[in-house]
Formats: structure tokens, C-alpha cells, sequence
């Protein structure tokens, strides 16, 4: 397994939790701020199914309008639109994290996943490229 140490301004530096490993005190960022940090960077996660992936198996722990206002407070649009568009794509009952995502948004379309092209259908609600296989986030979905 490869680590790679990713450095982020003092402003993005929030949630996170002091916790004690072999005696000594280190910082863990919170599950809702792992998630946002991924959707701030996703070249650094494996690509956005990977976030969805997370949101699924997480959703009962994960506290959603936490993870919303976390992601207004890290200031990257493009990473508040991934989030309120997985959010409402995965199925998940968030009504307050979506509205405070949606003050959030920008004007112009952001790729879905950074690491492919720019290409594909554009989701007027989100301003979200769709630049990833229809089935690549469908395994996600909330079964109904």
C-alpha cells in the first residue's frame, strides 16, 4: 500500500478528533470530513464511485447536514455540487443537507469525477457533468 502525504491550507484544516494510538495523541479527521475532503480532491480517492461507495456503507453513521456544512465551510463549490448531487442520486433522505448545499452553488458545470474527461450529459440541477458510466454509480442506489 502506497500513502502519499496531501498538504491543505489552514482554513481547510476542521474536523477532526484527537485520539490516542500506542501513547501517543493524534488527529483523525471525522468520517463527514474524509468525505468532503474526497469530493475537494477526488484525484486523490479512486474516483467519485469510490465517494459513493463510502456514502453507501457509511450512511448510517454518517451525519449528512454535518458533511453539507462542512462542505460550505471548505469553500470549493465544485465539491459541494458532487456532494448534493450523490446525495440525491444515491437516495439518501438528506432534505436539510441538500438545501444547504444548494446555497452553495456555482454557475458554470463542474465534472462529476476529475479524473475523466469533461464530457457527458449536464444535470441543469447540480451543474454537474456526468462524465462517469450510467452503471458505475447505480450500485449505490438506494434499493427501493
Amino acid at each position: 500500500m502506497t500513502y502519499r502525504f496531501v498538504f491543505m491550507s489552514n482554513t481547510k484544516f476542521f474536523g477532526y478528533k484527537e485520539i490516542t494510538i500506542d501513547g501517543s495523541q493524534v488527529n483523525i479527521s471525522e468520517p463527514e470530513k474524509t468525505i468532503v475532503d474526497c469530493l475537494d480532491r477526488v484525484r486523490y480517492t479512486g474516483g467519485v464511485s469510490e465517494v459513493a461507495k463510502a456514502l453507501r456503507y457509511g450512511q448510517n453513521e454518517l451525519d449528512f447536514t454535518k458533511m453539507a456544512e462542512y462542505s460550505m465551510r471548505n469553500g470549493n463549490k465544485a465539491a459541494s455540487q458532487r456532494l448534493g448531487y450523490l446525495i440525491e442520486t444515491l437516495g439518501f433522505k438528506a432534505n436539510k443537507a441538500v438545501e444547504i448545499l444548494l446555497q452553495s452553488m456555482s454557475t458554470r458545470y463542474i465534472p462529476l469525477d476529475t479524473l475523466s474527461e469533461p464530457k457527458g450529459k449536464y444535470m441543469e440541477r447540480w451543474k454537474v457533468i456526468l462524465n462517469i458510466p450510467d452503471n458505475e454509480l447505480s450500485q449505490w442506489k438506494e434499493q427501493r
